[in-house]
């Protein structure tokens, strides 16, 4: 008997479909034995992530644990399930519910002063705002939970802000490639600072990217390549997935169409395996644009169709302009020259729709307003390191002076000293010259006296007559 190999895929897909739901059960009858805490708190969390459910699924759930913590009065937890709420409906494409849901947790977070909840909140919600392309609003955003974080002292969620608003620099209609490549740099250095060069994967691939856009080919090999083994050592999809995606351009950028189909191609598996809608559209619009190099003109209208219907069903904008013109070069080198011109304009009116030259200007006043501030805090570390280097110097002079007067009472004590012992010695040789003479005059009494009284037998002898 011949098993087809779709009869195993659909096992393997009910199979898995079982253990997902027995692993969300399991985290629900957890939830309920628990007691209110923070474990309760983060269970609930996980019992959002479960992504296998749809949204309907998460929003439930999620309604039923505010219920819940809303009768403790557990503040933090409220702000923790709006958050996951939020950050759930960003990976749905729910992009209003993501929101709604990240500017309530953002309002709740500063009522509890935490910093740290804040800030993630305002990275998610910026995120949520790039997928939608209002890159104003997403670099905004990313600034002030960058901001947050800093205040909070969490440098991971730094890193993670500076590594979106390079996205946000790279990706926006006026790019910014050399400052992208200075917000990926700066999280890369802030990972390396904390010892966490292992979530570094995503942001190799990036800083690869906009060096194919730079047309600097060695450079974005060599960080692309770094980039695929890292996520392949590690086995992280998603670094996997785009930074094949990147492969894919860079072949694109050099001219090797054939291979840049086989690895979009790729790209592409691990999108749909997983997914995930922004991936699927972009790998679609990549190979669309390879099968128009090498001219196959029908293959390039399926995937940029496909692409065009997964970004008007979910919803994600951000590359629509760009898949609409590429839709328009196809039709016009098939000879369907008004459906041509329909999607050039489509192009045209959406990217003025999207992004606008205040928009532009706004971002750019955002970014000099940040740069200034990063400045501020550069400046202000440097004269603190000078004051402190004037500190060191003075105590350093003060201590050299102390040296020296030190020195010199020590001299000055030695001269006191050895002068002293001058003068006692020149008082001793004073009393032993006197007790010299005064010893020679009594031994010169002693003759005196002798020559001049008579001698004992002298006058014994006159006695005696």
């Amino acid at each position: 008997m011949i098993i087809r190999p779709y009869i195993i895929f659909l096992f393997v897909l009910v199979l898995a479909g079982k253990l997902s739901a027995s692993k969300t059960d399991s985290l629900i009858k957890e939830y309920t034995r628990q007691k209110d805490g923070l474990n309760k708190v983060y269970t609930a969390g996980r019992i959002i992530s479960q992504f296998e459910n749809n949204y309907d699924f998460v929003k439930s759930h999620a309604e039923r644990f505010l219920a819940d913590f809303k009768k403790t009065n557990n503040k933090y937890a409220e702000t923790y399930i709006y958050y996951k709420l939020g950050s759930a409906a960003v990976e749905y494409s729910e992009y209003e519910e993501a929101k709604k849901n990240l500017q309530k947790a953002i309002v709740l977070s500063k009522e509890l002063s935490n910093d740290s909840l804040t800030a993630v909140a305002h990275i998610r919600l910026g995120f949520t705002f790039y997928t939608i392309a209002d890159y104003e609003a997403a670099i905004k955003t990313y600034l002030e939970g960058i901001d947050y974080a800093s205040k909070a002292g969490k440098p991971r969620s730094i890193s993670w802000g500076y590594n979106l608003l390079g996205l946000a620099t790279y990706a926006k209609p006026n790019h910014d490639y050399k400052k992208a490549l200075y917000y990926y740099f700066k999280a890369i250095e802030i990972n390396n600072t904390i010892n966490e060069s292992h979530n570094s994967g995503m942001l190799l691939m990036r800083i690869g990217s906009v060096y194919t856009r730079l047309e600097d080919y060695s450079n974005a090999t060599f960080f692309l390549d770094r980039a695929l083994k890292l996520g392949d050592s590690l086995n992280q999809p998603v670094v996997q997935k785009w930074t094949l995606e990147s492969l894919t351009v860079l072949y694109q950028k050099k001219g090797d169409y054939k291979k840049a189909i086989d690895v979009g191609k790729e790209s592409l598996r691990f999108s749909l395996k997983f997914s995930e809608f922004p991936g699927i559209i972009i790998s679609y619009r990549n190979i669309a644009e390879n099968y128009f190099q090498l001219k196959d003109y029908k293959k390039a209208t399926l995937a940029i169709d496909s692409s065009i219907y997964y970004s008007l069903k979910y919803g994600i904008l951000q590359t629509l302009p760009n898949i609409y013109e590429t839709k328009s070069s196809i039709s016009e080198k098939t000879g369907l020259l008004n459906e041509a011109l329909v999607y050039f304009k489509r192009a045209s009116e959406l990217k003025d729709s999207i992004f606008s030259v205040q928009n532009s200007k706004n971002i750019n006043e955002l970014e000099a307003r940040f740069e200034n501030n990063e400045k501020e805090k550069e400046i202000q570390f440097l004269n603190k390191e000078k004051e402190t280097d004037n500190k060191i110097k003075n105590v350093l002079i003060i201590a050299f002076i102390l040296a020296l007067l030190s020195v010199a009472l020590v001299i000055f004590i030695l001269i006191k000293i050895n002068t002293a012992r001058k003068q006692m010695k020149l008082q001793k040789d004073i009393i032993e010259e006197k007790q010299k003479e005064i010893l020679a005059s009594i031994h010169y009494a002693k003759r005196i006296q002798k020559s001049l009284l008579p001698t004992e037998k002298y006058l014994e002898r006159n006695l005696n007559r």
